[in-house]
C-alpha cells in the first residue's frame, strides 16, 4: 500500500501556483516579443515599421503553421 504525504504535497501547492501564474505571465509577454522581431524597422515613407523581415516562402510557411496549430481544431473537413 502507497502512502501519501499530503502535509509535504500541501506545502509544495504556493511554489506550484507560483509556476503557473509565471507561465501565465510569459505567455503574454513573449508573444509580443517574437512578433516584433519579425518587422523589419527600415520605415517607409511615412516613417512607419510595416514590413517583416522574412522572406514571403517564410511568410507562407509561418501563416501554414499558425493556421494548422491554431485553427486545425477548428477545420471542418472542407
Amino acid at each position: 500500500m502507497v502512502q501519501v504525504d499530503f502535509e509535504k504535497l500541501a506545502a509544495q501547492m504556493p511554489k506550484i501556483t507560483a509556476m503557473l501564474e509565471q507561465n501565465d505571465s510569459n505567455l503574454i509577454k513573449v508573444p509580443p516579443l517574437l512578433f516584433i522581431s519579425l518587422v523589419d524597422m527600415k520605415e517607409d515613407n511615412q516613417g512607419h515599421a510595416n514590413h517583416l523581415a522574412i522572406s514571403k516562402k517564410e511568410r507562407q510557411q509561418l501563416l501554414n503553421e499558425v493556421k494548422t496549430t491554431f485553427f486545425g481544431a477548428f477545420d471542418d473537413g472542407k
